[in-house]
């Protein structure tokens, strides 16, 4: 029977922060007037590293560069951006979910036309965890998956940078719903089923909401160390019994599957 693999991809398999903080930068610059300095622009983007694993979805990135360069701490975002700060703070600007979304997306469309090297260039990716996709995709009756809050043609675009193979009708990207609905619902499409399902993540939040699924208590939860998590985080996890790993462990964990399916 099958085995089916599923994979975030922001944290898990492509390093997209310093993208997804110039984007936001671009958009406070477009809305609010507020520049950064070059000279400062990199403390900025590291800054927006440590408080990435408060970001849900690409269009926060507006309001946490926002905040930063008000001056807000690291600790301040960490501890109440989804609590608090952030609907307050957009409440100030006048600004809605729908409003900053669609001016994150046109100024990440604009920077693609003028110059898409450019912001290919600002991705990296995670090699050994690229790896093990690679190998898990050259694996017999394994089915590979990429879920994600990122526009699906984008996906593909950084994909195909990265030498990763994947059917486009096996990125769910943004749009696609929940991740722990897209998972039921594509488990509900297996036939024959899955003998073992593997979700790989690096938001805790979201794997509690696939944990508490109804149908979805087999899934093999993985919560990646290497991506925009906190240790906090992690020591959560391993009280829930999910398994936490890093790159080297993941590729462990790719090859025995590999070899498995090879008998």
């Amino acid at each position: 029977m099958p085995h089916c693999w599923l994979f975030d991809f922001d944290g898990v398999l492509c390093n997209s922060a310093r993208e997804t903080a110039l984007v936001g930068l671009r958009c406070c610059q477009q809305l609010f007037g507020k520049t950064c300095a070059s000279s400062s622009q990199e403390k900025l983007l590291q800054d927006f590293l440590v408080v990435r694993p408060c970001l849900e979805t690409g269009w926060e990135a507006v309001v946490i560069t926002y905040l930063l360069l008000e001056g807000h701490s690291a600790a301040q975002l960490l501890s109440d951006f989804q609590g608090q700060l952030k609907d307050k703070t957009m409440e100030q600007l006048g600004q809605t979910e729908a409003s900053l979304k669609a001016e994150f997306q046109r100024a990440r469309d604009n920077w693609i036309e003028q110059d898409e090297a450019g912001w290919l260039a600002t991705h990296d990716f995670y090699p050994q965890a690229v790896t093990a996709f690679q190998h898990l995709v050259q694996a017999r009756n394994v089915e590979m998956h990429i879920i994600t809050t990122k526009a699906a043609g984008f996906t593909r675009m950084l994909c195909q940078r990265a030498g990763l193979s994947v059917a486009d009708d096996c990125v769910w990207g943004l749009g696609s719903g929940p991740k722990a609905t897209v998972i039921q619902s594509i488990l509900q499409k297996a036939d024959p089923p899955f003998q073992r399902v593997v979700f790989v993540e690096d938001r805790l939040e979201t794997l509690e909401s696939v944990k508490g699924k109804e149908h979805l208590e087999s899934v093999e939860l993985v919560l990646a160390v290497w991506g925009y998590n906190t240790t906090d985080a992690q020591a959560r996890a391993r009280a829930q019994n999910i398994r936490v790993l890093d790159q080297e462990e993941l590729l462990a964990m790719a090859a025995e599957e590999v070899a498995g399916s090879a008998d």
